[in-house]
């Protein structure tokens, strides 16, 4: 059932369809006129990876998480959109006894829920709007992804933020989008493991599996290695 949001709890109206301008790309992929679409061939392959790029990381909390925990909210922001942020995260972490690689959204409505109330308390909480917006694209509700993505993105211009929002972009197949927010947040943090990673499954998507090989060991390099592992094991790199 699709999850009807109270107007209250939607963004500013400044904020609506509107993307941050950003620059040319530093590094342009190899060729122009795949870069239309996804090739049918390797769509596969990329879908099978974008898997593992859900809201639900396999790894550590973000520390950002850790201090809005119940135990101590970390001060600027509201303390109960804090605590129910933590909560909505806490249910996309890996139970400590799973022996999966991966982590399960054991319930995304309920995630969903507690990050409405999140941004209804504090409306410039820009960590929630990412999280709601990532979980909103794997539930299949892409308009309403972007536009929580870009309001993080205005709120908060990281690195993570850019690249979520570029993997709301290529779960709808806009390459040309996912590119360049991608290429702009390695502007911002050139060891964003996620951007890396990223540009791995837009790269496979393209049919240059080379490049995409690569993205994923820098990813790896940085912190988050379950890219390289999964395509390791899909026989995508050696």
């Amino acid at each position: 059932m699709i999850r009807i949001r109270p107007a209250q709890n939607r963004l500013p109206e400044q904020f609506h369809r509107t993307q941050p301008e950003t620059p040319t790309p530093r590094n342009p992929l190899p060729t122009a006129p795949s870069r239309s679409c996804m090739r049918p061939c390797n769509l596969v392959l990329a879908t099978i990876l974008l898997c593992f790029a859900a809201a639900c990381s396999a790894k550590a909390p973000d520390p950002a998480v850790e201090q809005a925990l119940p135990a101590g909210v970390s001060g600027p922001l509201n303390p109960e959109a804090e605590r129910t942020y933590a909560e909505a995260a806490a249910l996309l972490s890996r139970p400590a006894s799973s022996a999966s690689a991966f982590a399960v959204c054991s319930n995304p409505a309920e995630a969903l829920r507690k990050l409405d109330r999140a941004v209804a308390l504090e409306p410039k909480f820009a960590r929630a709007y990412a999280l709601r917006g990532l979980i909103e694209s794997e539930t299949g509700q892409k308009e309403k992804a972007f536009e929580d993505l870009t309001v993080a993105v205005r709120l908060e211009p990281s690195a993570g933020h850019y690249a979520s929002r570029a993997l709301v972009s290529l779960r709808q197949g806009q390459v040309k989008a996912a590119e360049r927010d991608l290429d702009y947040a390695l502007k911002l943090d050139a060891a964003s493991d996620k951007a890396h990673n990223y540009f791995g499954v837009l790269n496979l998507s393209l049919d240059d599996r080379t490049t995409a090989c690569a993205n994923f060991k820098d990813g790896c390099t940085h912190g988050d290695c379950a890219f390289l592992e999964a395509a390791r094991k899909e026989k995508i790199c050696p």
